[in-house]
C-alpha cells in the first residue's frame, strides 16, 4: 500500500510503513496493520472482533486506503475521512474515521457487505472498539426515552453511575462509557446509536469491560443483515479524551458539536405547539390542529413574541386522506394558503408534525414548497430492524438535500417505542421532548 497523507487545518492523517496516524491537532491516534486489520493497541490484534460473522482470528487483506477531507454532503463539520477496506473473503469490511480539526476525539465505524456462512461464535467478545488506559474508575452514561412520564426527581432522564475498584462488568443500558485514571484523565466511548436507557434499541450491544480494556458492543447488522449487493453501516462510535483542564462534559459536547453543528438561523427559535391547548385527549388536541384555531394561535405567538408555531396533530385529519399527508380539504379548503398569509403577516415562522414512517417523500417536498416549513416533528416511529432504520433516515435525508438544507427535523422521544435516541440521528435535527411542569397558585 503506497503512503497516503492528508491535512485540514490542523487534523492531519498519515499512513506509512504499515502505521496509520491520525491527528485532530489536539489528539494523536495510531494504528498499526496487523493479519487481522488495524489495532490501536498492545493488548488485541485487531479493534474490531465480529464472531458469527468472521471466523476467530480471520486474516483480511487491506485493499485500498483513502484520506479525503469530507462534510458529509453538508450534514457535518469539515474533517479527514479516512477510509480502509479489508477483504475477508467473503465479506468485506470498509472501516472509516473521522477526523475533525481541533477535536477532543475521533469518530469510527464499520460498514459490511457480502456472504455470511454459518461461522461458530468462538470465544472472543464481539466489539466494534477498544480502549485501554490504567483504570481507577469506570463511569457509565444514558439517557432515558419516554420523556412525557418523566416529570418528578424519582423519574429523571439522566442515569450517570460511576464504578470503582477491581472486577469486570457488562453494562447494555449505557449510550457512553469512560475509563478514568486517579489523575482524571479518560478516555470516553459513545456509541453513536439510538439506545436509551429503559429502551434499546437494534443489536445496540453493551460496553464489557474485562478488568483493563473497555470494550463497545453491538454493530446493529445481524448476520442475516449483509449482503453482497451494498454496503451496510453499522453503529459508529466517538472515542473522545478528556483530563483535569478539559472535564468529561466539556469534552463530550466540544465533540457533539462537531459532529452535529447547528445553524442559528435555521435551528435556534421559541415556538408555540398546537398540541394539548384543547384538553386532555386526543381529539381535542387534534382540533387545535385546525385552520380556523392555527390562524387565532398565530395571533397569540405574535403577542408573545415567538418565532415559530408548530402545527402537531389534526391538521390531515382524524384520518389522513388516503396515504396522502396533506391538509384536510374540509380543514383546510384552500389548502396552507390561508395560514401561510397569515404568518407571513405576523412573521411567524411555521413548523409542522408528521408521522415519521408514515409520510412518504413526495409528501414532505409537497408540503415544504407550499409553505416552507422550517422543522418537522417527526412522530410515531418504531425502528425495528435495520432496513427501517435505513429507509426511515434515508427519507429524510434525502428530502432536507432536496431543499438544500433549509430544514430540519426534530426526533420525538416523547414516548417509549424504538425510536431515535439522543447521540444518534443529530445532523438532521434536534430531539423533540416534553416534560410537565405543573405550576401550583
Amino acid at each position: 500500500m503506497p503512503t497516503q497523507q492528508a491535512q485540514l487545518g490542523r487534523a492531519s492523517a498519515t499512513y506509512i510503513a504499515k502505521i496509520l496516524q491520525v491527528s485532530t491537532g489536539k489528539t494523536v491516534w495510531r494504528w498499526r496493520l496487523t493479519e487481522r486489520g488495524f489495532a490501536s493497541t498492545k493488548a488485541a490484534d485487531c479493534d474490531w472482533s465480529l464472531p458469527g460473522i468472521l471466523p476467530e482470528g480471520a486474516s483480511g487483506k487491506l485493499l485500498t486506503l483513502t484520506i479525503t477531507p469530507s462534510d458529509d454532503e453538508g450534514f457535518t463539520s469539515k474533517h479527514l475521512a479516512i477510509e480502509a477496506i479489508f477483504d475477508y473473503g467473503p465479506i468485506q469490511l470498509k472501516y472509516v474515521i473521522w477526523a475533525y480539526p481541533d477535536a477532543p476525539g475521533i469518530r469510527t465505524q464499520l460498514w459490511l457487505r457480502g456472504t455470511v456462512s454459518p461461522v461458530a461464535a468462538g470465544s472472543q467478545e464481539e466489539h466494534t472498539a477498544i480502549v485501554e488506559i490504567a483504570v481507577a474508575r469506570r463511569r457509565y452514561i444514558g439517557y432515558y426515552n419516554d420523556t412525557q412520564h418523566r416529570n418528578l426527581a424519582s423519574t429523571p432522564l439522566l442515569r450517570d453511575e460511576v464504578l470503582t475498584g477491581t472486577g469486570s462488568e457488562t453494562v447494555p443500558w449505557a449510550s457512553a462509557a469512560g475509563l478514568e485514571s486517579e489523575r482524571g484523565v479518560g478516555l470516553l466511548l459513545v456509541q453513536e446509536s439510538h439506545k436509551c436507557v429503559n429502551q434499546r434499541g437494534v443489536n445496540t450491544g453493551a460496553f464489557v469491560f474485562d478488568g483493563k480494556s473497555l470494550m463497545c458492543s453491538g454493530l446493529r447488522l445481524a448476520p442475516a443483515d449483509i449482503t453482497p449487493d451494498r454496503w451496510r453501516e453499522c453503529w459508529a462510535v466517538w472515542t473522545i479524551q478528556y483530563d483535569g483542564q478539559i472535564p468529561l462534559s466539556r469534552a463530550l459536547k466540544h465533540f457533539a458539536r462537531l459532529r452535529y453543528p447547528s445553524d442559528p438561523k435555521r435551528d435556534f427559535y421559541a415556538q408555540a405547539n398546537t398540541w394539548g391547548s384543547g384538553g386532555s385527549n386526543g381529539i381535542d388536541s387534534k382540533a387545535m390542529a385546525h385552520e380556523d384555531v392555527v390562524l387565532k394561535e398565530l395571533d397569540s405567538v405574535a403577542d408573545l413574541g415567538l418565532d415559530a408555531l408548530q402545527i402537531d396533530d389534526g391538521w390531515q385529519g382524524n384520518q389522513t386522506q388516503g396515504n396522502h399527508w396533506r391538509p384536510d380539504p374540509m380543514l383546510y379548503p384552500q389548502g396552507w394558503k390561508n395560514v401561510v398569509a397569515k404568518a407571513k403577516e405576523k412573521n411567524i415562522t411555521l413548523n409542522l408534525w408528521a408521522a415519521s414512517m408514515k409520510i412518504s417523500s413526495e409528501d414532505l417536498r409537497w408540503n415544504f414548497e407550499q409553505a416552507y416549513f422550517r422543522s418537522w416533528k417527526l412522530d410515531f416511529a418504531s425502528l425495528k430492524t435495520p432496513d427501517q432504520i435505513e429507509q426511515n433516515i434515508a427519507k429524510v435525508r434525502q428530502f432536507i438535500l432536496s431543499t438544500k438544507h433549509q430544514t430540519r427535523a426534530t426526533w420525538d422521544v416523547t414516548e417509549n417505542a424504538s425510536r431515535y435516541g439522543y447521540f444518534w440521528a443529530r445532523e438532521y435535527g434536534g430531539v423533540w421532548r416534553v416534560q410537565v411542569i405543573k405550576v401550583v397558585r
